[in-house]
C-alpha cells in the first residue's frame, strides 16, 4: 500500500512538472474566464484598515464571518455591526479609532 502511494506521488508529481513544460496556450486561460480590473492601490497600515476598505469596495460584511477573517470577540462582533450600518452611510468612519474602542472601552475613558 505504501508503495502505491509512493508511485501515485512520484507520477502525479511528474505530471505537474510536464505541465509546466508546456506553452501557456495550453493551459488554463483563466484571463479569458475572468475579467481582471486594474484599480488603485490602496496602502494600510493595520488589519482594520484593510477590513474597511474591502468593505466600502464590496458592500458586504458576511464574508467577515463566513471566513473566520474576524477574531471571536464581543468587540469585534459590535464592530462589524457599526461597519455594516456605516458601510453606506458614513464612508469616512473611523474604523480603526472604532475598533479599539471596542476592543479595549477602558481606554477610552481614560
Amino acid at each position: 500500500m505504501q508503495a502505491a502511494i509512493g508511485v501515485t506521488f512520484i507520477a502525479l508529481n511528474g505530471v505537474y512538472w510536464g505541465m509546466a513544460l508546456f506553452p501557456r496556450k495550453h493551459c488554463w486561460g483563466l484571463d479569458q474566464v475572468f475579467e481582471v480590473v486594474e484599480g488603485d492601490i490602496i496602502p494600510r497600515e493595520r488589519f482594520t484598515q484593510c477590513l474597511w476598505s474591502v468593505i466600502k469596495i464590496t458592500q458586504e460584511t458576511k464574508w467577515l464571518k463566513d471566513s473566520g477573517a474576524l477574531p471571536q470577540s464581543a468587540g469585534w462582533d459590535e464592530w462589524l455591526q457599526e461597519a455594516e450600518a456605516n458601510k453606506v452611510r458614513d464612508p469616512e468612519w473611523d474604523a480603526v479609532g472604532r475598533m479599539v474602542y471596542h476592543i479595549n472601552p477602558k481606554q477610552q475613558s481614560v
